[in-house]
């Protein structure tokens, strides 16, 4: 494909577009939004505000499905950057790695649950 090719340019004015929505929904200019082939990224929620987000590389085709997918993907990255307390959350966070593990699953809830009650679009996209 050229840079030309008007299917490129609406794949990549996609991407574009998704990247800002992220930033958008998470509040924060800074942060930086790559595509990754590997598929989503569900990194431990760790002590810092994350700076740079890996999405999965939306499919060339922009079908209904992948297109919605990766939404939900976007949302519920940024909402984790808008609603995540990093401190409290290491503070808190249980040492037993299976307990460990439950209470990450309950915190990414409890942020796409806080964003999903504040917007429909968003709620629409996790789901």
């Amino acid at each position: 494909m050229t840079p030309e090719d008007p299917d490129n340019s609406r794949f990549e004015n996609f991407k574009s577009a998704t990247a800002a929505a992220l930033r958008a929904l998470a509040g924060r200019k800074d942060v930086e939004v790559s595509f990754s082939a590997d598929g989503p990224v569900q990194e431990r929620l760790s002590s810092v505000k994350p700076k740079k987000l890996k999405l999965p590389v939306p499919a060339r085709d922009l079908n209904a499905e992948e297109t919605a997918r990766l939404r939900g993907h976007a949302d519920a990255r940024a909402l984790h950057v808008r609603h995540h307390d990093p401190a409290l959350h290491l503070e808190n966070a249980p040492m037993d790695l299976t307990a460990g593990a439950a209470f990450e699953a309950l915190e990414r809830a409890r942020c796409e649950a806080l964003g999903a009650q504040q917007m429909a679009g968003v709620k629409q996209n996790l789901s």
